[in-house]
């Protein structure tokens, strides 16, 4: 099990204000924001090699291709 301990005063207020210090909430909130965060990260690849790819400075893949690498 993991314990927290919060130093930083910014996220102490915005964990007993927009959690009202319930720290299931708190954590399922940190999930939820890493993996859009994830999300974002691989969408911006994709968007990247697409730019690439319309330029002609990278080789077209096939869609199950870039499936993969996500």
């Amino acid at each position: 099990m993991l314990s927290l301990k919060i130093e930083n005063p910014k996220v102490e207020e915005i964990f007993l204000e927009a959690f009202g210090s319930d720290k299931a909430s708190f954590f399922q909130f940190i999930i939820d924001a890493y993996e859009k965060q994830k999300f974002l990260v691989s969408l911006d690849k994709s968007c990247k090699q697409a730019i690439l790819q319309q330029n002609g400075e990278l080789e077209e893949t096939t869609l199950q291709d870039l499936i993969n690498e996500l």
